[in-house]
């Protein structure tokens, strides 16, 4: 059983909650194993779009889009549109299922942030992640992210830190300057 489960989350690629007002990606979460990077505003304005023109045209909302080896899975509510990244050969229905379950967390959870109105923070949801991970029972890159900003960081401020070079350059540099200015004084 457990085997068949990880096969069927294998086919996850990308989590999108849009606010369907602004097309903004709200939250957005990527696991192991997206073949391609996609722009989450474009694909946000794209999907909210197609969505309210299938809603107006045909008086449906609009369940998924389909290309050759992958399908984005929808969710649309009146005000957010959930959408899913996966593979193509992955059952519609478990991922229609893994999208509204999401859809009802994300809105209980955020229930309060929800009522007062879209402030534009998105940062407020990052912490979201942690029940997607458990939810799809994947890794997503978010931590290898973390790992990947936080070693940047760090090498910045050590190299900051113990690059002896930078403020002698700089004191060097501060010199000239005055010496030319006070040349140019001299001068004049």
């Amino acid at each position: 059983m457990e085997t068949s489960e990880q096969d069927a989350s294998a086919g996850f690629y990308q989590f999108w909650i849009f606010e369907k007002a602004t097309s903004l990606c709200l939250f957005e979460q990527v696991f192991e194993g997206l073949p391609k990077s996609v722009d989450s505003q474009l694909i946000g304005a794209y999907l909210v779009t197609l969505a309210n023109f299938c809603e107006n045209l045909v008086g449906e909302p609009i369940h998924s889009v389909d290309a050759t080896t992958m399908r984005i899975q929808y969710y649309a509510q009146p005000d957010f549109i959930f959408a899913l990244l996966i593979d193509k050969n992955m059952d519609v229905a478990q991922a229609q299922a893994m999208l509204e379950r999401m859809y009802y967390l994300f809105v209980t959870k955020y229930r309060e942030q929800l009522s007062t109105g879209f402030d534009g923070d998105v940062g407020r949801y990052e912490n979201f992640a942690d029940e997607v991970e458990t939810i799809f029972n994947m890794k997503t890159t978010r931590f290898q992210q973390f790992l990947q900003t936080a070693t940047e960081r760090l090498q910045s401020e050590i190299t900051e830190l113990f690059d002896f070079q930078k403020p002698r350059e700089s004191r060097l540099k501060r010199m000239k300057e005055e010496a030319r200015e006070s040349e140019q004084k001299d001068s004049c």
